[in-house]
Parts: C-alpha cells; sequence; structure tokens
C-alpha cells in the first residue's frame, strides 16, 4: 500500500482535532502533511524525509530521535513565544504518524480568554474554525445576521477582539450585519473580516466599501483561516 491510499484511510473526524498531521515512512523516504480543508481530507504537501525533519524543527530539536522509535509517544512542547504544543505518535509498520495538537491558550492580563465571532449559517465552516481555533480563543457562533449582531453589541466591553462574516446568511444577510456595524460606528470597536465565495469583480468591490480588514475567499484552507484571524485580531485595541 503506498502513501496516498494510506492517508485516504485516515478518518476525518481524526483530522478534526489535530493543528498538523504529518505520514512519514523512512524507508520510501516520503513524508506528507495532510491537511483538512472545510470540504475534504487532502495532502497539503509531500516532501523526503529529510524535508520533514526539517519541518519539525520548529517544534523540539530532540523529536527526532522519538521519531525513530516505534512505539507510541506523547511529547509536550513549550514554544518560545508561550504556546504549547503535544506531539502524538503512531506507528503501524513502516508508517509513522505524527499528529500535532495546539495546546495553551491566549488569555489578556486578567486571564479571560478572548473572543472571536463566526458567523455563517454553514455548521461545516462554523465546526471548522472552532477546531483550530477553541484552545487560543473562545468562539462565539452565529447562525445569521440577527445573532452576529446581538453578539457583537453583548460583547463590546468584553474581549471580543475580531469577528468573521459570512455574506449569504439568512434573516440578515452579511451585508445588512456590515451596514448595521457602517451605521452605528462599530468598525472602530470590534476588527471585521469576511468570508464568501464572492469572486465578482463588483461584489468585492462592494464587500471592499466597508471599514473591513480582509475578504477569506471559500473554499479554504487552515493556513488561510489562521492567516485572516491573526491579521484581523492585530486591529484589536483589546489586544493591548
Amino acid at each position: 500500500m503506498d502513501l496516498n491510499s494510506i492517508v485516504a484511510k485516515i478518518p476525518t473526524i481524526v483530522v478534526h482535532l489535530f493543528d498538523d498531521i504529518f505520514v512519514v515512512k523512512k524507508s520510501d523516504d516520503r513524508a506528507f502533511h495532510v491537511q483538512y480543508t472545510p470540504d475534504k481530507l487532502k495532502v497539503d504537501k509531500t516532501m523526503s524525509y529529510e524535508e520533514f525533519k526539517h519541518t519539525i524543527d520548529e517544534y523540539q530539536k530532540d523529536v527526532h530521535e522519538c521519531i525513530e522509535e516505534n512505539e507510541r509517544i506523547i511529547i509536550p512542547i513549550k514554544k518560545e513565544n508561550g504556546l504549547s504544543k503535544i506531539l502524538w505518535l503512531e506507528t503501524e509498520e513502516e508508517v509513522k504518524y505524527i499528529f500535532v495538537l495546539k495546546g495553551e491558550s491566549e488569555k489578556n492580563c486578567s486571564g479571560e480568554k478572548k473572543m472571536i465571532l463566526v458567523a455563517d449559517d454553514s455548521p461545516v465552516i462554523t465546526k471548522f474554525f472552532e477546531r483550530i481555533f477553541k484552545d487560543q480563543y473562545e468562539v462565539l457562533i452565529a447562525k445569521d445576521g440577527d445573532e452576529a449582531i446581538k453578539l457583537i453589541e453583548e460583547n463590546l466591553d468584553k474581549p471580543l477582539i475580531g469577528a468573521f462574516l459570512d455574506l449569504q446568511m439568512p434573516i440578515k444577510t452579511g451585508y445588512q450585519v456590515l451596514d448595521y456595524l457602517k451605521e452605528h460606528n462599530l468598525f472602530s470597536k470590534v476588527p471585521i473580516s469576511v468570508i464568501s465565495g464572492e469572486d465578482s469583480a463588483d461584489g468585492i468591490a462592494r464587500v471592499t466599501g466597508y471599514d473591513i480588514v480582509d475578504m477569506l475567499q471559500k473554499p479554504f484552507s487552515a493556513d488561510a483561516a489562521r492567516a485572516i484571524v491573526e491579521k484581523t485580531v492585530r486591529f484589536s485595541d483589546k489586544n493591548n
């Protein structure tokens, strides 16, 4: 069985739980980085065994010795930026599975967990954001535009440091939510980015006419979601 077939055997529900998954077969000098997007499991990158070892350098140098072992190993790691990681190693014959789980949450100086809001009527999208960011932030979920407005209003004085709005939501659309935020001067209080499949020139021009931080195009990867969240929350004065 080749590595592509092995990757295809990984249950999607397992992938939901981790930030990174690597599948490695040293004898073939191949390693895969596996990624879950909101609609499918895929091989994000293929690399040699040496390239894989270089990739995991960011976690901890002595992980290399553990990767050579043929038993289940759990390795807690403290990174320089204060965030922690846990590496979970499983071996099946010649194939090794390395699961990476993010640990420590981000909190403000009072110890209260910072919040982000994801407003989308698709449970696939909202669960995707929850899976990626639940250990770092408290993730508030809105299934329609009315809920989005209500949650923003209720948390203006709390550590809500970013909101991410789908444009095509029931009851009130994302555009109506943006109109409300503009009318009540709330863009300055909560940084907003848009999640959308809109790719027409007119649609993009309409969206960027609002005072948003950025726009995340569907479909998107975990890395793209992390990038837009990081960019959006940098605009919040509640980070200080």
